[in-house]
């Protein structure tokens, strides 16, 4: 019976981390560990800063979590994408804010009524389109 409620008690701990106060100071203590195996890591190189900020904030643990979540998705996608940039070979990064339109001849509200013509032209030919099949 008493072998019973070692396993039951020990089973309940796995599955209920942190229980004591060694156990926490344990958790704490791989915490980059357990960081780096999730892939966490911009919560584990930015984690002191992070917490001093959720702090500063008086965030909840449910808002501090969401902020280390959204931290490390932002850093995901910048990661991304400058990956897919190296991947591409661009020579360089170009934002329509640095073109130089006065050099080009094209006036800015040109550029940006481009998408607009496009979606306007691809509507008209799939109206086209239906008519000549029927």
């Amino acid at each position: 019976m008493t072998r019973n409620r070692q396993q039951t008690k020990d089973a309940g701990a796995s599955t209920n981390p942190g229980s004591d106060q060694t156990e926490i100071q344990r958790l704490v203590e791989d915490l980059d560990g357990m960081l780096s195996r999730l892939r966490l890591g911009a919560i584990r190189e930015q984690l002191d800063g992070l917490l001093e900020e959720a702090a500063r904030q008086q965030l909840n643990l449910r808002e501090a979590l969401a902020w280390l979540c959204a931290a490390e998705v932002a850093s995901k996608k910048q990661r991304r994408l400058s990956m897919a940039m190296t991947i591409a070979h661009f020579p360089c990064v170009r934002t329509l804010e640095g073109f130089e339109f006065e050099a080009d001849g094209a006036a800015p509200s040109d550029v940006r009524a481009i998408p607009l013509r496009r979606v306007v032209s691809d509507q008209m030919h799939r109206k086209t389109s239906r008519g000549s099949r029927v």
